[in-house]
């Protein structure tokens, strides 16, 4: 998707080298996930959504959750402080702002789901993250983010908030098989493979190099 962007700016094809990268964190311990539900005063099961702006599409999602079951039966949980967008209070809704890494990972590992729903990704690693949490995703059939989840996740469109929500559901009704779905799709991904694809990168690079000063 990145390439694509990049081409669409005038990037030769040719000069471009896709690497993916890995999650940031990996599942959190039972004690870890009671230690942080505490911390934030979490009770009852809740869903997660990363980032609070336009771009990560918060209102729609939020309008989702009220859609789905879910908004009568969990709380959403929103992670990161509201930027360039206003959010009222309301009913099982709760902006928690800026998440630690280690909370955001007890708080991914112990909820029902993520619910990131952005308009576009450079590359979503939220995603894989929440697969290395052992928790199902709901994530938008556009931009990147189809790439990164492969056949893991719940693909919804982000512009429509009852697709949205009709991914929530689906998420609650039957996580199990997305479970064992994102766990076998986050063994492709490594921070070793995209150092390597890097290093491969640089000596391309160097190689180009010796060859033009030939």
């Amino acid at each position: 998707s990145t390439k694509k962007d990049l081409m669409d700016l005038g990037v030769e094809e040719q000069i471009i080298r896709v690497i993916p990268e890995a999650p940031s964190f990996s599942k959190a311990s039972e004690a870890e996930v009671a230690v942080v539900k505490k911390k934030y005063q979490i009770q009852g099961d809740y869903l997660v959504s990363v980032g609070v702006t336009e771009l990560k599409n918060t209102k729609r999602i939020i309008e989702a959750f009220h859609l789905s079951s879910a908004g009568k039966e969990l709380k959403l949980l929103l992670v990161g402080r509201p930027t360039g967008i206003q959010i009222e209070p309301e009913r099982n809704l709760r902006i928690l702002g800026y998440v630690p890494q280690n909370d955001l990972k007890a708080l991914l590992t112990g909820s029902r789901g993520l619910v990131f729903a952005s308009l576009y990704e450079g590359y979503g690693i939220p995603i894989l993250d929440a697969f290395n949490c052992g928790t199902p995703v709901v994530t938008s059939n556009i931009s990147s983010m189809p790439e990164v989840a492969g056949e893991a996740a719940v693909l919804v469109d982000p512009f429509e908030p009852a697709s949205i929500a009709d991914g929530i559901t689906k998420v609650l009704a039957g996580p199990r098989g997305l479970v064992e779905k994102g766990f076998a799709r986050i063994s492709e991904f490594s921070w070793e493979k995209t150092a390597r694809m890097t290093l491969d990168v640089y000596r391309e690079a160097l190689n180009a190099d010796k060859e033009a000063g030939k």
